[in-house]
């Protein structure tokens, strides 16, 4: 009797799969880059047909880079919504910053019914992120370390833009 080869490809989504197809390469040389700091790399985007398992590389990438002691793997999630604010949260966390000073974001407080809701600078698009991104990304380069934001599955929309605008001021900043 023959044996029969397994399916690679795993149908669950975000499950680490048994079989990695050929990424090593691609992964040593893409890590080497953003170690090293190579400019080809502080912006990269991995497009391949669907089910070709970018998604378990971005996942390699943030193991790999969780091993380090000098990077900082922040994922985004494009399908929550607002990614400025997801990234001002996970930097927010990294560099150590308490909840009493993401706190100070907040401009007023509504009493509605029985609950109290914070009105933040968000909700009123007032929340200058160019400059709160811009100190917390200081203060974890005065710690030494290296920042990779991944976004999986990213489609073109306001937010994205809006992303992608900051992202860029942000790199000419250094």
């Amino acid at each position: 009797m023959e044996a029969k080869m397994l399916n690679p490809f795993m149908p669950n989504f975000g499950r680490f799969p048994k079989i990695i197809i050929d990424q090593q390469e691609a992964l040593t040389d893409y890590l080497t880059g953003l170690q090293t700091h190579d400019a080809k790399y502080q912006t990269s985007l991995v497009y391949v047909t669907r089910g070709s398992r970018k998604t378990v590389f971005l996942l390699n990438v943030q193991r790999s880079l969780e091993e380090l002691d000098n990077w900082i793997f922040i994922r985004l999630n494009n399908g929550q919504g607002d990614l400025l604010f997801q990234l001002m949260h996970g930097l927010q966390r990294v560099a150590g910053i308490s909840l009493v000073d993401l706190l100070k974001s907040v401009k007023s407080l509504n009493i509605m019914g029985k609950g109290i809701t914070g009105q933040a600078l968000q909700e009123s698009q007032q929340i200058d992120y160019d400059e709160y991104i811009s100190i917390l990304l200081s203060r974890l380069k005065k710690q030494g370390k290296s920042i990779l934001i991944g976004i999986d599955e990213i489609e073109i929309s306001d937010d994205v833009r809006a992303f992608g605008s900051e992202y860029q001021t942000l790199i000419g900043d250094e």
